[in-house]
């Protein structure tokens, strides 16, 4: 099954994690999923977490980033040709894993996000979105707790993915509790603690159930 999926920067790749491997095809329309190449191609070679349930990249697709729920870890991997499978290595010193340190009480690793310039990361665990800031930007092995973060429980009991805008002032949260998409704004860009619910959401169980993962395109 599809646990996650994303794009490359100007929307003509598309990356989806199936069964714990991240699958990369071709669109030849930009964000047009219909137009995705039928037969892609994977990275097996050094996956560490046979249940990932998240692909995340650095805007210049020269870092990507998976983990999962088996280890609670997230890994990161460079690639020396930009947003190319084919190009893959594991920066085995570069992990980063997650505890209860939020207070949850199950740690779930479902999803990994970074903010615009790579100094803070929002990890979904368990019920709630939780804030870190990395010394270095895009090293997760440079990663500590804000102790910031937001439980969701009240509009989704299962998030499994979370995006933000452009400018890091709204929030998406998606889930299979609700099945549906869930819009919070920021009044401090990128700062949790000052996250609020707009009592806006998109229900999806008409088209999908056991909602995963969202996308936006450029715009």
């Amino acid at each position: 099954s599809v646990m996650a999926y994303t794009f490359n920067s100007d929307g003509t790749k598309l990356y989806a994690v199936v069964q714990g491997v991240p699958w990369q095809h071709e669109l030849s329309t930009a964000f047009d999923v219909s137009t995705a190449s039928a037969i892609g191609y994977n990275y097996t070679a050094d996956i560490q977490d046979n249940n990932a349930r998240f692909v995340t990249f650095n805007p210049a697709g020269t870092k990507m980033y998976l983990g999962g729920v088996v280890n609670n870890t997230i890994y990161q991997y460079s690639l020396s040709s930009a947003f190319d499978l084919n190009s893959v290595s594991r920066d085995t010193s570069k992990t980063f894993t997650i505890t209860n340190a939020s207070g949850v009480s199950s740690v779930n690793l479902n999803g990994m996000i970074f903010n615009n310039d790579g100094t803070k990361m929002y990890i979904t665990n368990s019920d709630r979105i939780e804030q870190y800031s990395l010394s270095t930007a895009y090293d997760i092995s440079t990663a500590s707790y804000d102790s910031i973060n937001f439980v969701v429980t009240s509009q989704e009991t299962s998030p499994t993915d979370a995006k933000f805008n452009s400018d890091g002032t709204k929030l998406f949260v998606i889930g299979s509790g609700s099945d549906a998409a869930h819009r919070y704004t920021l009044s401090t860009a990128y700062d949790l603690s000052t996250i609020s619910y707009d009592n806006i959401s998109f229900n999806v169980l008409s088209k999908v159930g056991n909602a995963r993962s969202l996308n936006f395109n450029n715009d």
